[in-house]
């Protein structure tokens, strides 16, 4: 969502993001106890943080990927090599706040997004059928700095992976 593109706007350059939370989810912002659904409360907030000149840090997680990449047939089990583009050897990094989600929920929400039912829990409900019914595996390396500095490295192969930043979920 919106946070997303802030936190790709300015995360890791040392300058604030004012969240004024009315989106559809609202996790990461539940999770910093901010005003969700109350623009006016949300914009005092945040001016009131520019005159105090407070902010609230929090961790962010960066993601490399690839235009390619592996996933698994479920049906024999086989890897596989997919390319999505020609420019596999470029890596994008893209950041996120709340969480990351990959795998099955991003299926869900591309086919979702791409649906021509109407908007609302249909579409999704539709979504969660046709993708259930077609589930891959994907793999994906992880690798994770900890709070005492030092990393965790490990290849995880998976329907789903959620990393969360964030008390909430969902």
């Amino acid at each position: 969502g919106m946070i997303a593109l802030g936190a790709n706007a300015v995360g890791c350059s040392g300058k604030p993001l004012g969240i004024v939370a009315t989106g559809s989810g609202n996790d990461f912002a539940r999770g910093l106890k901010l005003p969700v659904n109350r623009i006016e409360t949300a914009v005092e907030g945040i001016v009131g943080a520019i005159v105090r000149g407070s902010h609230i840090d929090v961790d962010m997680g960066r993601v490399t990927s690839l235009d390619g990449g592996y996933a698994v047939d479920p049906s024999t089990g086989e890897e596989y090599e997919y390319q999505e583009s020609k420019s596999a050897e470029h890596p994008i990094d893209r950041y996120y706040a709340g969480m990351l989600s990959c795998g099955l929920d991003a299926s869900i929400n591309d086919r979702a997004n791409h649906s021509h039912l109407p908007t609302g829990t249909m579409r999704y409900f539709a979504a969660v059928l046709v993708e259930l019914t077609h589930m891959k595996r994907y793999g994906y390396h992880i690798k994770a700095t900890l709070a005492d500095g030092t990393t965790d490295e490990r290849d995880i192969i998976t329907p789903l992976l959620t990393i969360a930043n964030s008390r909430h979920i969902g």
